[in-house]
């Protein structure tokens, strides 16, 4: 998480254990916390980066099956990655409310089973 977030992640979590607030309130902050979350989650899929978020999404997605690299030796003792894969599963289908051909399910990734 960003430390420039701190403050607003915070405040969200100290909402939702206060027994001063109401269900509603708590309930609105989790919403505004899981969208943030999402937004974050999101922004790491499309640019990863080499922090410990980047790699910890990777290493999911990896045990889940849902990315795939090819990596080439280089030089001795070196491999670089020279590209890769993703499975999204439902995301797109989700995010952007693509259905299947009847209009019924959400779309997601072809994936053999």
């Amino acid at each position: 998480m960003p430390y420039g977030d701190r403050g607003f992640f915070q405040g969200c979590t100290a909402t939702m254990v206060s027994r001063a607030a109401s269900p509603a309130e708590r309930h609105g902050v989790a919403e505004k916390l899981r969208n943030y979350l999402d937004e974050l989650v999101t922004a790491k899929e499309k640019a990863p980066g080499d922090d410990l978020s980047g790699k910890f999404l990777a290493s999911a997605q990896r045990s889940q099956q849902l990315k795939w690299e090819m990596a080439v030796g280089v030089a001795e003792g070196i491999v670089q990655a020279v590209a890769s894969a993703n499975c999204h599963n439902e995301h797109f289908g989700d995010a952007f409310g693509i259905t299947d051909a009847r209009g019924r399910e959400e779309a997601r990734a072809a994936r053999d089973r």
